[in-house]
């Protein structure tokens, strides 16, 4: 195209090699830095997921570890308690000697068969809900058994005796404790003491079936 001055201005307006050039590079530079940016930024995208991961990771290894620390903790105290029972029961061993007590046990009678396997009868309310109950047959009786114990007996004074029983240990324990919780005979069934004045949770008998006939006794006298 030519101007009133008589020369192409598309000529001029035409952009020169050296500016091709120059624009080239800059849309290839821009180019590279995208591309880099890019990278850099997937990169660090992985090496957080990666630091994640292994951070989720190791946290489970710490707990898994205190878990198993804490469970050998609990092994090496039992370990610790069975040996100075084991200990205790051998310095005692002369002195134990083997006692009866009442013992309650609840008892269920017959099953029938109206119930299921818990003894609990189904049935639909009015408004069509399922609902259960129990069974009759579910009621229990308390029935006292002999239970043994064995005991350690001390000789006190004067001929006086105390039957213990020995306790758990604890940590702090080097032979375990006879203490007030220890199962103290507290009452030693002789033949004149009437039942009456028996107390069944306290009293402990020398023979099994001296044990037994109180516990018929108990037993016939039902729920009274």
């Amino acid at each position: 195209m030519t101007n009133h001055f008589g020369y192409d201005e598309d000529f001029y307006n035409e952009p020169n090699e050296f500016e091709m050039q120059i624009a080239e590079f800059k849309a290839s530079l821009l180019a590279s830095v995208r591309n880099e940016y890019k990278q850099k930024m997937e990169t660090l995208l992985k090496e957080n997921a990666d630091l994640q991961e292994v951070k989720k990771n190791f946290e489970a290894i710490k707990r898994d570890f205190a878990n198993k620390e804490r469970q050998l903790e609990i092994e090496r105290n039992d370990l610790e308690r069975k040996v100075r029972r084991e200990r205790l029961s051998q310095l005692t061993k002369d002195l134990q000697v083997i006692m009866y007590k009442a013992y309650p046990e609840h008892v269920q009678g017959s099953k029938c068969d109206k119930c299921d396997a818990q003894r609990r009868i189904h049935y639909k309310t009015p408004l069509g809900k399922d609902a259960t109950e129990k069974c009759e047959c579910a009621a229990s009786t308390r029935v006292y058994k002999p239970k043994e114990y064995i005991k350690v007996e001390f000789n006190i004074r004067d001929g006086m005796r105390a039957w213990y029983e020995i306790n758990n240990f604890d940590s702090n324990d080097e032979y375990g404790r006879f203490d007030s919780s220890s199962q103290f005979a507290k009452a030693v069934y002789k033949e004149d003491m009437p039942y009456e004045s028996i107390e069944s949770y306290s009293t402990f008998f020398k023979t099994k079936e001296e044990c037994q006939k109180y516990c018929d006794y108990l037993n016939s006298k039902g729920d009274e």
